[in-house]
């Protein structure tokens, strides 16, 4: 993976298995601020969310998300924090996607989203258009072939990709898109199409607050308690410094060298909120 990008993360930790940098930023704003600048510039690379789980799977397969051009890896997940010495806070792409939206809608850019269930893209492409009627936006879902979005693709010309297909799907064709048109920003953003839309209910905010989000999911879908065995894993890895932390973190300025939230951005415990409550319509209270 390549890994230089000029950010204006507050910091950044080093962990050497898997080889990357993690980016940790003040609030949802710096992080919104890294994918699109004041100019209405896009970060032509990847953001890449990443949680427990995700991390194991990369210890496991280091080179899976190689293809992925200038990534920058942010702290979706409370487990990252904790490798990372709880030295920021989450950064949910869940909400950080809506703000890189916004800030994309106001230079009237084009955007295109791919993913999720036609049911659920169609009510989003609604929403999305009211929300930001400047940009240019284009819906497509996630149940097509690949050369469908390569040619949507290379019609739209997008500035921004949002793909929401759920990892390692979504950046494994973040890589392939990235192939065919390098010049874009390009965000993998799992499951928020459900949340935008309504057809997935999002924590309480006070469980937000406390991490809890993920235990909110397993009560709503047993079935996520199939996945516990990759949090214990975790856990130990974690415990047995096995993922390689280097130094601590390194401070961040605009222009240095490097390789996202939140209407309420969540930390260590304790941790406040830094925004307003997000709607079901996707806007903040």
């Amino acid at each position: 993976m390549t890994t230089t990008r000029s950010t204006n993360a507050r910091d950044r930790v080093e962990i050497t298995r898997p080889p990357l940098e993690i980016d940790l930023f003040d609030s949802l704003d710096a992080a919104a601020g890294v994918a699109i600048d004041a100019e209405g510039a896009p970060h032509h690379g990847a953001m890449i969310a990443l949680n427990a789980e995700k991390l194991v799977r990369l210890y496991r397969e280091p080179g899976l998300f190689n293809g992925c051009q200038r990534p920058i890896f942010y702290p979706d997940g409370v487990g990252v924090l904790m490798v990372t010495g709880w030295k920021g806070p989450r950064i949910p792409g869940v909400e950080l996607w809506l703000h890189v939206l916004d800030r994309a809608g106001a230079a009237g850019a084009r955007v295109l989203v791919l993913g999720a269930r036609p049911h659920v893209a169609e009510r989003v492409d609604s929403m999305l258009r009211d929300r930001c009627p400047q940009a240019d936006i284009r819906v497509i879902h996630g149940y097509h072939e690949r050369e469908v979005y390569g040619r949507a693709l290379a019609e739209h010309a997008p500035v921004v990709v949002f793909v929401a297909m759920g990892s390692p799907r979504q950046e494994l064709l973040i890589a392939d898109l990235q192939r065919s048109r390098g010049e874009a920003l390009y965000m993998g953003i799992g499951g928020s199409l459900d949340v935008l839309s309504g057809f997935t209910p999002r924590a309480p905010r006070f469980l937000r607050r406390l991490n809890l989000e993920f235990a909110f999911r397993v009560l709503r879908h047993p079935t996520r308690l199939l996945r516990i065995g990759s949090l214990v894993v975790f856990v130990l890895l974690a415990a047995r410094g096995r993922f390689g932390v280097r130094g601590g973190t390194h401070q961040r300025q605009r222009g240095a060298s490097s390789h996202g939230a939140s209407p309420e951005v969540s930390g260590a415990p304790g941790g406040r909120s830094g925004h307003g409550e997000v709607r079901q319509d996707g806007r903040e209270d």
